[in-house]
Order: C-alpha cells, then structure tokens, then sequence
C-alpha cells in the first residue's frame, strides 16, 4: 500500500449538548392545561471505528463501527404554563451502544 491509502482505526470522544422547547404541552394533574416544555441535554460518547481510505487526489472513506452513548440516566425539567405554576417532569435516559456506518470523501494534496 502506498502512504495515504489503506485501512485504518478510529477512536473519538464526542460531546453534545443541544436545547428542546415544546409548546402546548397537556399537564399530568389538568388535561384543560398547557404549557412550555423547556429541556436541555448532554450527551457523551466514545467510538470506535475501522475505515479504509481509496483514491489519490480525490478520495472516499467509508467507515464503520460502534458508539457508546452515556448520557444522564435521570433528567429533571419543567413544564411552565400560561398562569406562572411549573409542573416537573423526569425522564430515564439508558446508556446505548449504537452501530455507526459513515462516508467521507475529500481532496488530498
């Protein structure tokens, strides 16, 4: 194989943080009551993936391999409605171990 081309391993860290807002959402004690649904998250993972790189100038990268996904296993957010009262909410986040298949492609010079 000549420099640049061939098989190779991955392994990355990822961190993800990202915002959900929901509106008209039912309250659990009166369903006549809707609110705003404010969450936020942060997700981690770690990967680990095989690839191999073909062509010169232009190149293509497939790749696969797995992602451990560790996220909060319990998170707490509220629900805010039209009249100021706030209702919490939790959710049971598991941990996942998810199959990942990716393309890259790209110029080399």
């Amino acid at each position: 194989m000549k420099d640049g081309k061939g098989c190779y391993d991955n392994l990355s860290y990822g961190m993800q943080n990202y915002k959900k807002i929901t509106a008209n959402v039912q309250s659990d004690r009166d369903p006549e009551k809707h609110g705003i649904e404010k969450y936020i998250a942060n997700n981690k993972s770690l990967n680990v993936k095989i690839g191999a790189k073909r062509g010169k100038g232009f190149y293509f990268r497939p790749e696969r391999g797995y992602s451990v996904i560790t996220v909060e296993n319990t998170k707490e957010h509220y629900v805010t409605f039209e009249d100021g009262s706030k209702e919490l909410r939790r959710i049971d986040d598991p941990k996942c171990f998810r199959p990942l298949f990716t393309i890259g492609f790209g110029f080399s010079f």
